[in-house]
Formats: structure tokens, C-alpha cells, sequence
């Protein structure tokens, strides 16, 4: 019985791979060189990465802290990304930078989970004299972002100091 094309065909180009590797690394075993090349791959499509934003919505520069990563000065209407693997629950707390004469902090657990798609499958209830019964999944998971605006710190307090009017006056 002779073998199926796509086996001889791919039996040759494999074939031709090692052959040319180990004219250019004699001595390394060719599964050592593979192993190595391909684990690099393996490693960086292994996980769901997920994505939290956040957004300054606020007039000044604010901080941020999630997960114990610092983002320090973030501009009126820009953002930043935070990103995590898998489902993660990120601690992030938001405040004021400093100098700009006002403080305020809000901090929240935000849970993020990767994306899924929206799947749809069916299963056949003849047996049971049901016909067929389709289900649909909606899409879950993937990035969110939290939008920091003036209204949502805790204690948005101007900080203003107190300056006498006349010298030597308190």
C-alpha cells in the first residue's frame, strides 16, 4: 500500500529541513533545535490577554496605580492600557497628580476576562421527540475601560492656601 501524498510530501520537506540544519550545526540534535525554536512560539500564543483602560475624562493630569504598576500623569482625554493574562481581577486606584491645587482618589476591583465569541450550537432531540434545539451564546469577556470623570473621586477638595492680605496679618 503505498502512503498518501501529503505524508511523502511532507516526509520530503522535513526531510530537506534537517538536512540543510545540520550542514549548518553539526552535532545539535535536530529535536533540540526544533524544541528551541518552536517554544518561543508555544509560550507567546499560550495565553488570553486581556486589556483594561483608563481613561482621564478630567480637566487635570491623575495617576494611576493597577495592580502595583504606576502610570504617573496621565493628560486630560488621553488613556492608558494595562494589559494581564487570562481572568484576572485588577485593583486599581486613581488620584490627582499633584500641584495642581486639588486632590481626590477613587479606587475599585475590576474583574476581566478574555474574549469569546458569540457560539451557537445545536443538539438533536429526536430521540426524546424534540427535533433539533439551537442555543446561542453571546460574546463575552474582552477589553474593558473605566472612564474617570470629575464625579466619580471620593473627596474632590480644591486645595487652596490661605495667603494674608497685609503682611504680618494671620
Amino acid at each position: 500500500m503505498k502512503p498518501p501524498l501529503w505524508y511523502t510530501t511532507l516526509k520530503s520537506v522535513l526531510g530537506t529541513v534537517s538536512s540543510t540544519i545540520k550542514a549548518i550545526l553539526p552535532g545539535v540534535p535536530i529535536l533540540l533545535l526544533f524544541t528551541v525554536m518552536i517554544i518561543p512560539v508555544t509560550i507567546s500564543f499560550g495565553g488570553d490577554t486581556v486589556e483594561l483602560t483608563v481613561k482621564n475624562s478630567t480637566p487635570r493630569f491623575l495617576h494611576a496605580i493597577i495592580d502595583g504598576e504606576p502610570y504617573l500623569y496621565i493628560r486630560p482625554g488621553l488613556g492608558v492600557i494595562h494589559e494581564a493574562e487570562g481572568y484576572v481581577t485588577l485593583h486599581v486606584q486613581v488620584f490627582y497628580a499633584p500641584g495642581q491645587g486639588i486632590s481626590g482618589s477613587v479606587e475599585r476591583d475590576i474583574t476581566l476576562s478574555p474574549y469569546k465569541p458569540e457560539s451557537t450550537g445545536c443538539s438533536d432531540k429526536s430521540s426524546s421527540g424534540g427535533g433539533c434545539e439551537c442555543t446561542t451564546n453571546p460574546a463575552t469577556g474582552g477589553p474593558e475601560t473605566w472612564e474617570i470623570t470629575p464625579g466619580v473621586f471620593t473627596s474632590d477638595t480644591l486645595q487652596t492656601s490661605l495667603q494674608p492680605s497685609e503682611p504680618g496679618i494671620c
